[in-house]
């Protein structure tokens, strides 16, 4: 589990990033936060690794953030992460 240092590390490492970067992490109040001088977009995600053996998905919202300057990211439709 990360810490709240952990994700103030990692936004200073992305804030002297020279180009672009794409973050996908769970949508929680805590990297709502911690990430708030980017741009974050809130996606509904399904998780199936975990949920594999009872055959179903686990529906989750991720957070994607991306870099200043750069586009919005567009989802079509709901990623399936395997």
């Amino acid at each position: 589990m990360f810490q709240r240092a952990d994700f103030e590390r990692l936004v200073e490492q992305l804030s002297g990033i020279g180009g672009k970067f794409v973050l996908s992490i769970n949508a929680t109040e805590g990297a709502r936060q911690a990430f708030a001088r980017f741009r974050v977009e809130e996606v509904d995600v399904t998780y199936t690794i975990a949920t594999l053996a009872i055959g179903e998905g686990k529906a989750v919202k991720e957070l994607i953030v991306t870099g200043p300057g750069q586009d919005a990211i567009t989802v079509d439709r709901a990623p399936q992460l395997l």
